[in-house]
């Protein structure tokens, strides 16, 4: 209703003060100018067309204020990855070799490490986050101790058993609202344990000394964390 009245004071103001500058025209001049009737007929209808437009406008905002919530369409969620459950935790082993083969003669001799290997965290797939399972885990572990191993006679190098702590991780979709989730498939992340808990450094020796970065994994640790 206000903005009716608005409306119509406005048309009411404007077409009169039409009415005015032509009746000054006509006594000033003393005739009746026929093109300034036209412009102030053509501006009048103008003026009836905007009053007929800006209801729209007003409606459409009373109606906007006026939606229901659950009419707007949800919004966009972001998917999430966490663990399952406990994450069902296990300890898993990297065996990698740190060192090059160093063959020996009678004389006997020794290896230590002396360049510094990072493990880091791994998945099964690809895409996903580092979900840490405690405070007992971290993204990466950095070898480097002084290690030595020796032999009198062949072949000698030294390997690194790494621990690290396996944990199953969901992918997960979310929906609606509130961002709902399912879950959609899940996935496993080895984890490496803080200061290598579990592991150690392993001499090795002859046929066992392979060749610098050589690695492989044993997935059969025992239930449970670091």
């Amino acid at each position: 209703m206000a903005s009716q009245s608005g409306q119509q004071y406005f048309l009411t103001n404007e077409f009169d003060a039409f009415q005015k500058c032509s009746t000054q025209s006509v006594r000033k001049t003393g005739k009746f100018n026929t093109a300034t009737s036209l412009k102030t007929k053509a501006f009048a209808t103008l003026l009836v067309a905007a009053a007929a437009i800006a209801p729209t406008y007003v409606s459409a905002s009373s109606l906007a204020s006026q939606v229901s919530p659950d009419a707007i369409e949800p919004p966009v969620c972001s998917g999430k990855q966490m663990l399952v459950g406990d994450g069902n935790p296990h300890q898993n082993f990297n065996y990698r070799q740190v060192t090059q083969n160093l063959e020996c003669g009678s004389g006997g001799c020794s290896t230590s490490e002396l360049d510094l290997h990072t493990f880091g965290w791994t998945a099964t797939v690809s895409g996903a986050e580092f979900i840490g399972f405690s405070a007992g885990v971290s993204e990466s572990w950095t070898s480097g101790q002084t290690y030595t191993c020796s032999i009198s006679d062949g072949t000698v190098c030294l390997w690194v058993k790494q621990a690290n702590t396996a944990v199953t991780i969901g992918k997960y979709h979310c929906y609606g609202t509130n961002c709902g989730c399912h879950q959609t498939s899940t996935f496993v992340e080895q984890q490496p344990n803080n200061n290598n808990q579990g592991g150690e450094y392993q001499c090795r020796y002859n046929s066992n000394c392979t060749y610098l970065g050589d690695n492989y994994w044993d997935y059969n640790g025992c239930a449970g964390g670091p």
